[in-house]
């Protein structure tokens, strides 16, 4: 059906009107958009700017590979150590604000700790966001690899990153029963039971025998277990044997020189103040 000349008429009109529109209008569309980038541009750069106007703390620390850090380190006492650790106990700072100070400060990116760790990447980012916490056996992981890397010494980083001080913990632990002793103390440091075994000498499950309160550990084992923490943790030693219930020679032998006992009692009363078994005597003696 055919229009009527009026309305073709307005409807070309009409045409015309919205191309010049469309036309004329789209520049300043274009302009505005490209305004508006612009300005994004040097929002962002200058975000860019202040991040990198922060200042760092400055770790003057000459860094090994981990191989040749750890071979070192193995051989090199804490005070032939080169690298002064930069940071105290900030003890008002969270876990994962240290976590990220640390890696940051040395320039490391979250893949290169995580893989010597030995997680993933987004396990330890969640570790520095404060997702979720680490184990305390990755954190000793972490703080050898610092160590054997920047020769850091190893006992500041841990205590940089939340191990309790070793007079902290005996303080706690006084009076305590031996089980829990035994637990406490390996979780204070962040151990595992098979690294306490195989340094006393034990199954793992005999250990966690112990820690469990089913079973006694022998004098022997418990004289291993003491010197293992004083030697690798720096604890006291007077103080950690008076933990674990053993006691110096003085102790003993001081009341019994003072009370003359028969033979066999002084016998008993030293394998009794030393927790020695009668079995494991017989097995010791000669022929």
């Amino acid at each position: 059906m055919l229009l009527p000349k009026s309305l073709d008429r307005g409807h070309g009109l009409w045409v015309v009107a919205t191309f010049l529109t469309v036309t004329l209008t789209l520049p300043s569309h274009a302009f505005a958009l490209r305004t508006e980038n612009s300005q994004s541009d040097k929002v962002k750069t200058g975000l860019e700017e202040a991040l990198h106007s922060i200042p760092r703390p400055a770790v003057n620390a000459q860094k090994l590979s981990p191989a040749a850090g750890l071979e070192e380190s193995s051989n090199q006492s804490v005070e032939n150590r080169s690298n002064q650790f930069p940071f105290g106990a900030s003890n008002g700072a969270a876990l994962p604000q240290k976590l990220l100070r640390l890696r940051t400060s040395l320039g490391l990116t979250r893949q290169e700790v995580a893989h010597e760790v030995g997680v993933t990447k987004g396990t330890y980012g969640n570790w520095e966001t404060g997702i979720w916490p680490p184990h305390p056996s990755r954190l000793r992981k972490l703080a050898d690899f610092y160590a054997a890397v920047y020769r850091f010494d190893p006992q500041e980083i841990k205590r940089f990153l939340g191990m309790k001080e070793p007079v902290v913990v005996l303080a706690e632990l006084r009076g305590q029963p031996l089980s829990e002793i035994l637990r406490s103390l390996r979780e204070s440091q962040w151990f595992r039971q098979k690294e306490l075994a195989s340094a006393v000498g034990v199954h793992k499950k005999r250990y966690g025998y112990w820690e469990e309160g089913q079973y006694s550990p022998r004098f022997s084992s418990l004289q291993r277990l003491a010197d293992y923490y004083v030697d690798t943790q720096g604890f006291p030693r007077e103080e950690t044997n008076r933990l674990f219930g053993i006691p110096t020679p003085e102790e003993i032998l001081g009341p019994l020189a003072a009370n003359r006992r028969p033979l066999s009692d002084t016998l008993k009363i030293l394998r009794s103040a030393y927790h020695i078994p009668q079995t494991e005597i017989f097995a010791s003696r000669p022929g």
